[in-house]
């Protein structure tokens, strides 16, 4: 991770463009990242990112990730990008309040599980 990130801070992570990227475990200990970046990684568990409550942003952006209830009780997310997945059910991530920024899986993706967050100013893209 130091070879791949030489400037990192301690809270931001950029680990895009890393197909053979697939366990995230070493993740789970890092609970002061605000910022990761996991775009065009071959990622699919997230369990590892279920205790990262400080984390604000999140982009899986084409990762073969399918389910996002890892991050159901990562309520300070304000951004999470789960463009190009294979993400269907958003009930898990209805009870992220602070969000303000999602980008969508699909356009066909059904909002009816995060319609109150909607309601309450999120941004769907």
């Amino acid at each position: 991770v130091v070879h791949i990130n030489a400037n990192f801070d301690g809270q931001t992570l950029l680990l895009t463009g890393l197909p053979g990227l697939q366990d995230i475990t070493a993740l789970a200990g890092s609970d002061q990242l605000t910022y990761l970046d996991l775009s065009r990684a071959s990622v699919t568990d997230l369990t590892p990112l279920a205790g990262l409550t400080l984390l604000e942003t999140l982009s899986l952006y084409d990762t073969d990730v399918a389910e996002v209830s890892a991050l159901a009780n990562l309520t300070n997310l304000r951004l999470l990008n789960l463009y190009r997945t294979n993400v269907t059910d958003l009930s898990s991530i209805a009870n992220l309040i602070n969000l303000e920024v999602l980008y969508l899986p699909r356009s066909d993706t059904n909002l009816t599980p995060i319609q109150a967050l909607i309601d309450a100013g999120l941004r769907v893209e």
